[in-house]
Formats: C-alpha cells, structure tokens, sequence
C-alpha cells in the first residue's frame, strides 16, 4: 500500500465526517430501483423518502441481510438490474425488522454506503485518528509513513524512530 500525505487523508476524513447521515428505516420502506443503483428509503411513519447511488459495499450487505448469494446478487445486478430490484424489494417487503443506513450527502451526489443493524455501534473514522494520532503528538520519535482511507479501511504505519533492539546479537532492529 502507497498510501497518501497525513495531510490528505485527514482531509478526507473530515470531508466524510461533515457528508455522513444515518437514518434508521424499516426494511418494508427499502427499495432498489430498477437501474439496479439506486437505493431508497421510505420512512413509513414520517413518509420521508431518501435516495441514494448504492456503494459496493450496501450491495454486499443488502444481499447478505437477505440471505442472497453474493454471486447470484452480482449477476442480478450486472445483466438484469430489474430482476434484481424485483427481488430484493419482495425480501425487503417480507422483513418486518429495521435497518441503520449510513450515508454520504455529498454536493454532487448521495451515497448509500451501508446497510447495517440499527444495534451497530457507530464509530466515525475522523474519531479513530483523532485518538490514535493524538496519542503520537508532541514528539519526534514516531512519524506516520503511510497511511489511508479506503472504502472499507482506515490504515496507519506509525514508525518509532527511536526504539532500537536487537532480534539476535548483531541483528538491530
């Protein structure tokens, strides 16, 4: 992994912070359209309706919380979206339980970016580096060589550059 500046990720990470909404809906009030990309909600209560271009990863989950075989799904979703959508919202209409989506408002576009348990306990990225970073702070001895964010992973090399040891005799480390 190359990785990007500090500098950058964290401004990534601040922009994904500031884009982030979550939304707890009833699965009934779920659906695909058939572009086989777009995602929206339907809160059947309030009747707020959401829409959102679907990210790999909501589709990985919407499969897997309707027992749909990962390959089956992607093969829906590549040559015959609106059978997908048929099948996904006659699951989604069955479930009678709720779903917490996060999402990204982005000024270009909304993204779906998961489909979790409304019980998921929800840690936001720039709160992890915030902790992890500050920990570092204030002294010269550990530098971050790589880092990134990805769509499913934060990444941290933090190397001290002051610890030295030796794994055998003549063999510093």
């Amino acid at each position: 992994m190359a990785g990007r500046s500090l500098n950058d990720v964290v401004i990534d990470l601040e922009r994904q912070h500031v884009a982030k909404e979550d939304y707890i809906a009833p699965a009934r009030g779920m659906r695909i359209w058939e572009d086989g990309s777009t995602f929206e909600i339907n809160h059947l209560v309030t009747g707020e309706k959401k829409t959102f271009q679907s990210s790999q990863i909501l589709h990985n989950q919407i499969g897997a919380a309707l027992n749909i075989p990962g390959r089956y799904y992607e093969l829906m979703r590549q040559e015959k979206p609106e059978l997908l959508a048929q099948n996904v919202n006659a699951w989604f209409a069955d479930k009678s339980n709720s779903y917490m989506i996060r999402s990204f408002q982005f000024p270009e576009k909304s993204v779906g970016r998961a489909m979790l348990s409304t019980q998921y306990r929800r840690i936001d990225n720039l709160l992890i580096a915030e902790t992890v970073l500050s920990m570092f702070a204030g002294t010269d001895q550990y530098e971050v060589v790589e880092c990134e964010v990805t769509e499913r992973k934060l990444y941290f090399k933090i190397v001290n550059r002051k610890l030295e040891a030796d794994v055998k005799v003549g063999d510093t480390v």
